[in-house]
């Protein structure tokens, strides 16, 4: 990473956002977080963000709304969707939603990585 990956983090658990943001500094990444998908789309739109990890169950706006606004955005976006509460048929929903990819909760940070390293070099 040449220049610093920015990475959004969308969640609205606080405690999430903060272990992701913590992690992913000592990664190397840029990090901008927000609370909601609304925040989110603001963010997303007023800032330089590479990917974008969100939670699908959020108050105010859920994640696969905000993957539909991203992707309306700038639909070449990569967007990392994840939950605690997937079925199929959620999965499904996310992936046709046009998310990069679709992961569990709790996150396993080491997939998470490897996915988001994925992620930026689709993007390069």
């Amino acid at each position: 990473m040449s220049q610093k990956t920015s990475i959004l983090v969308v969640d609205d658990e606080q405690g999430i956002r903060d272990m992701l943001f913590f992690t992913l500094k000592q990664e190397g990444y840029s990090v901008i977080t927000a609370e909601n998908g609304l925040e989110g789309i603001s963010k997303f739109k007023d800032e330089k963000v590479d990917v974008v990890i969100s939670d699908m169950k959020m108050p105010v706006m859920d994640g696969i709304t905000m993957l539909k606004e991203i992707k309306k955005i700038k639909p070449e976006a990569r967007v990392i969707v994840a939950t605690g509460f997937g079925t199929p048929e959620t999965e499904s929903e996310i992936k046709e939603s046009g998310a990069f990819i679709y992961m569990d909760k709790p996150f396993n940070l080491e997939i998470l990585l490897s996915a988001l390293v994925k992620a930026v070099a689709e993007g390069e």
